[in-house]
């Protein structure tokens, strides 16, 4: 007598390769959806984390530059439009800026989320 999942099926008749590969919760259209809100989201704390460095493209290319990251303005431009940059970037990104990837990311600091509207001066002088 052959097991159930030899036969490929699972009870209720459902093929058991099917099931195994189903797709996931955010596929099609609302997995696009979320990922252009991400890509906006990460675009617009690029542009907000370059200035409040206080630096424009020339000098982000050439402090990049300084740590053996070469790039163009065009790719920095590119970055704040799209919001597409690679993980090693961006670490050398926020180095730059002189802020975490999260903040880099536009994601608010883990203790903002825990503490709530406690200030993070406070927070780093204790």
């Amino acid at each position: 007598m052959r097991h159930a999942l030899e036969e490929g099926t699972v009870s209720g008749g459902e093929d058991a390769r099917a099931s195994a590969h189903r797709e996931p919760l955010r596929s099609g259209t609302l997995g696009l959806i979320a990922r252009a809100a991400a890509h906006d989201r990460i675009s617009a704390a690029l542009r907000a984390g370059r200035e409040r460095a206080g630096l424009d493209e020339h000098e982000v290319v050439e402090l990049l530059r300084a740590r053996g990251v070469s790039v163009t303005r065009a790719t920095i431009e590119r970055w704040e439009r799209t919001g597409g940059i690679h993980l090693e970037e961006a670490v050398d990104l926020a180095a730059v800026y002189h802020m975490s990837i999260d903040e880099l990311a536009g994601r608010r600091a883990w203790h903002s989320r825990f503490l709530g509207t406690m200030d993070r001066a406070r927070l780093d002088s204790a």
